[in-house]
Parts: structure tokens; C-alpha cells; sequence
């Protein structure tokens, strides 16, 4: 039983590698493969090893999934914000860095987790209870925070006009009937293709990439795990956060933080968001994304389930971190070689390639309109967070 468990651990990881990595193929796609065809593959596994499997291509997923995002400006909806700094620091020859720190922060974010399990266990029952009448209001109220606490009426007017332009696109997205890959679009557009437009414009050139990483204020890394993790964890209880909102939620409980120190509070997000799921579906069955809910569908998830369940995704967080280091390493040592016009050019022209595979005009139409109002927030140094209102504004409109 224990060696069928991780052989199914060691396929996930393997799993997770291939979705990390490749823009557009989301881990939920093929857990709901794996959903599909189960009837074959319990003929050959356990439930519990299938369960196993998924956990930990969940898991490392999320710790792969900044390579494509930092290197290439290929976001998901859990590393939208890290096209940011990570882009940043790729154009300062320390993309290595970025992705560095990214898993780093990743890892401790389920150390975190785990760390404090028997008192998440406590404690999440009694917040969603409390919380879960307010979370259209909450989240309203923190879209409305992003704008007041801009300085001067210019900048509160194009906060305002950013965050109405990309709700709008939003809610128009994702409520188009039987569109394939939705988020790709509409992220690629909002944070990936405008900040390569942007970088080609001004002509930037990707360095030689460095392969140190500078030491940072350990009191400093703390803060960023505990922050993103306990913002992870609020996806968790708040059934309509996403990755995207608990990031900003991360961002403002750290204060002004750099690039790096950023990087590791989305990686502890990310991962913490994502175990916070498997914790959900334990304590107050509710599976808060769609991979634990297809995990769900094939094991009831009880005492003993819940532990060997945890075990898997720490083998895989361990596993994971020592992947994306080497394959970041990999990417960094050798996408200076290629001239950035024409990797933002191919880039570009791979998502475009991507988006009409999936989602055809409907999904070009939506990439481009995406890619005007990026440019439109970067031209008026409108911060990009405001640009996740592609997300929260179909959220509170459910929910209001």
C-alpha cells in the first residue's frame, strides 16, 4: 500500500511538472482526465493512490507554475501578479532569483500550514460561519480600498477607470457561454502580452541571467510566509477568494515590500491556498478549487485519508522545490541567448496560438481587449494589482 502511494505521488509530481510549465493546460484539466477515466485506472490503483496522485501534481503545479510566468509573462490566476516583479527582476539578470525565492516562499508556506494544522482545524469552522454571509461586501469594500488609498485625483481617476475596464471585461468573460480556457485571455491579455508590448517598446533586452541570490532579512522572509500563507489560507473560508485577491490581501498586510520580498509571499499564497483546500474538504467538506473537488469525488476524506493526504503534498512541496530551482536554473542560463523582441514575439504568438485553439475569435477578441487596458494601467502608472477586478467584480456582482 505505502509503495503504491508513492509511485502515484511520483506520478503527480511528474503530472505537475507538465501543467506547471505549459502555459494553458491547468492542472484541473487533467485531474477531470484523471475523473474520466478512473473506472480504468482503479482497476490498477486505490482510491487513496489516485487521491495521492492529485495532491501532488496540485501541488507541485503551483510551485512550477511561476517558471512560465517569470521567464515567459505566461500567467495563471494564482501568478497574474508575479508577471510583475518577476519580470522586473528578469530584466535586472535576476530572473533565477525570482523564481528562487517564488519557491522558497512556496515551501514554507506549506511548512506554515502544516505547522499550525490542528489549530486551522479548530479555528475554520467558526470563521465560515461568521464571514460567509459578507463576502460580497468584503470584497467590494477592498476594491473600493484600492482606489482611495491612491494619492491625488488623477491617480484615483485612472484607478477607477483601470478597475471599471477590466471588472467589465471580467464579468463579459466569464459569463460567455461554453468558452473554453476563459482565464487564458483574459490574464495573458490584462498581465502577460501588454507587459511584453511594454518591455518591446522600450526596447528592453534580456541580460545575461545571474545565478546568485542576495541574501535577504530573515525577520523580513518570515513576515512574507506568514502574510501569504494566512491570506492563502482565507481561500479556504472565503468561497469566493482567489488566488489573485488573497496576493493583494498578502501585499497589504506586509506593507511596502521589494520585488523579492513580494516574490516569496505569492509563492506561500500560492501553495498555502492550495493545501488550505485539501483542509476545507476535511473540516467542513467544501472543496475550494477544482482539482480537490475531483480529488474528492473518487476517496471520502477521513481521519486516516486527511493524513496520508498531507504526507503526499509535503513530499511533493519537498520534491517541487528542488524541481523549479533546477529547471529555473535551466531556463536562466539560456533565454539570453534569444534577442526579447523575439521572445516576446514568439511568446505572444504562442498564446495567440493558444487562445484560438481553445477559445477561437471569441477568445482573441477578449486577448486583445485584455492588452489595451494592461497598456492603458501601464501608461498611467496605474498599480497592476487593480487589474485583478477581472476577477473580483463577476465575484461581488454574484454575491451583491
Amino acid at each position: 500500500m505505502m509503495l503504491e502511494i508513492l509511485a502515484a505521488v511520483a506520478i503527480g509530481i511528474v503530472l505537475g511538472i507538465f501543467t506547471g510549465l505549459i502555459p494553458g493546460v491547468h492542472v484541473n484539466l487533467v485531474a477531470a482526465v484523471m475523473l474520466t477515466i478512473s473506472p480504468f485506472l482503479l482497476q490498477h490503483f486505490s482510491p487513496l493512490s489516485l487521491a495521492a496522485a492529485i495532491i501532488a501534481m496540485s501541488i507541485t503545479h503551483v510551485f512550477l507554475d511561476f517558471v512560465p510566468s517569470i521567464f515567459l509573462g505566461a500567467p495563471s490566476d494564482a501568478t497574474a501578479l508575479a508577471v510583475l516583479p518577476g519580470h522586473r527582476l528578469l530584466l535586472q539578470g535576476r530572473g533565477y532569483e525570482a523564481v528562487f525565492l517564488s519557491a522558497v516562499g512556496g515551501f514554507f508556506g506549506v511548512a506554515a500550514i502544516v505547522g499550525l494544522l490542528p489549530l486551522i482545524i479548530l479555528a475554520v469552522k467558526q470563521i465560515f460561519a461568521f464571514v460567509s454571509p459578507h463576502i460580497g461586501l468584503i470584497l467590494l469594500g477592498i476594491v473600493l480600498y484600492n482606489i482611495v488609498r491612491e494619492k491625488g485625483f488623477a491617480n484615483r481617476f485612472w484607478s477607477f477607470a483601470v478597475i471599471a475596464l477590466a471588472g467589465m471585461l471580467g464579468v463579459l468573460t466569464l459569463s460567455i457561454p461554453n468558452l473554453e480556457q476563459p482565464l487564458l485571455p483574459l490574464l495573458a491579455g490584462l498581465f502577460g502580452i501588454s507587459t511584453l508590448m511594454a518591455g518591446t517598446m522600450r526596447h528592453a533586452a534580456v541580460p545575461i541571467q545571474l545565478l546568485e541570490i542576495k541574501a535577504m532579512n530573515k525577520a523580513a522572509v518570515a513576515k512574507s510566509v506568514a502574510a501569504g500563507s494566512f491570506a492563502g489560507g482565507l481561500m479556504g473560508i472565503f468561497p469566493a477568494l482567489g488566488p489573485a485577491q488573497a496576493s493583494m490581501l498578502a501585499r497589504d498586510l506586509i506593507g511596502k515590500a521589494g520585488n523579492r520580498t513580494y516574490l516569496v509571499t505569492l509563492g506561500a499564497v500560492s501553495t498555502s491556498s492550495m493545501l488550505f483546500g485539501l483542509v476545507t474538504l476535511f473540516t467542513i467538506n467544501k472543496a475550494r478549487n477544482g482539482s480537490i473537488a475531483m480529488m474528492a469525488e473518487l476517496v471520502a476524506v477521513g481521519k486516516t485519508e486527511f493524513i496520508f493526504l498531507i504526507a503526499a503534498a509535503v513530499a511533493a512541496s519537498g520534491a517541487a522545490l528542488i524541481l523549479t530551482i533546477a529547471i529555473g536554473k535551466f531556463f536562466a542560463m539560456n533565454i539570453h541567448r534569444i534577442s526579447y523582441e523575439y521572445i516576446s514575439c514568439a511568446i505572444i504568438f504562442l498564446i495567440a496560438a493558444m487562445t484560438f485553439y481553445f477559445s477561437q475569435l471569441t477568445g482573441l477578441i477578449i486577448l486583445v481587449t485584455g492588452t489595451a487596458i494592461g497598456l492603458l494601467a501601464i501608461t498611467k502608472n496605474v498599480a497592476r494589482h487593480n487589474l485583478m477586478s477581472c476577477l473580483m467584480m463577476p465575484v461581488i456582482f454574484y454575491y451583491l
